[in-house]
């Protein structure tokens, strides 16, 4: 661009930034003072022609920010999060929760494969998350089996008739309903202590998660 040819003529007039190849804030306003101070004209001349340089962009990126706004909006959609469950229910916000944020990790895993694109022996940090990516997605690609295991004990309390079930504490199967009840509610306690444990270890290695 034509300014920063101009920029590049100024700082051979403005010595002390020929020296660095990095400089602070404080500094980069130094120089523009400096140089509006000391060639006010090639300044001007500079801040013009900057200006129409952004209007040009601005206008001719205007038709690919339309093709990448609407292909986004309504063909990839990335605003949105596919919690993989199924259409046409009712799913409470819990259960949202947890299939969304899953599924991301999946996306990101497998879409875009970020556990081959990003150096994870950069420090013990970057090992600890992917190592955290690994064992969450592992216990989420296992999840349905789980759940449906869990689900099958479930139906031995959800199949029983509730009267004869409830009755029964008086007699003499209570003991076997017991240890039927106690099964059920074990094998539900610890599938939601584990989508609990694993939602809070995804959150929490939330910033290591874009490519």
């Amino acid at each position: 661009m034509i300014s920063n040819l101009i920029k590049k003529l100024a700082t051979k007039k403005l010595t002390f930034f020929e020296t660095k190849g990095a400089y602070t804030a404080e500094e980069i306003s130094t120089f523009y003072g400096e140089w509006k101070l000391k060639h006010p004209l090639s300044f001007r001349l500079y801040k013009k022609i900057e200006d129409i340089e952004s209007t040009i962009s601005y206008y001719s990126e205007k038709p690919k920010n339309w093709y990448y706004y609407l292909r986004n909006r309504f063909i990839r959609r990335y605003h949105l999060i596919d919690t993989r469950l199924s259409k046409g229910s009712w799913w409470d916000i819990d259960t949202k929760m947890l299939y969304g944020n899953m599924n991301m990790l999946v996306d990101y895993v497998e879409k875009e494969d970020a556990l081959n694109k990003i150096e994870w022996n950069s420090d013990p940090h970057h090992q600890h998350a992917r190592k955290e990516i690994e064992e969450i997605y592992a216990w989420w690609k296992d999840y349905e089996r789980r759940k449906k295991e869990n689900d099958n004990i479930l139906d031995k309390c959800d199949n029983s008739d509730p009267d004869n079930f409830m009755l029964s504490f008086t007699t003499e199967n209570m003991n076997k309903n017991r240890n039927i009840y106690d099964e059920c509610q074990k094998a539900e306690d610890q599938l939601e202590k584990e989508e609990e444990e694993m939602l809070i270890r995804l959150i929490k290695i939330r910033g290591f998660l874009w490519t």
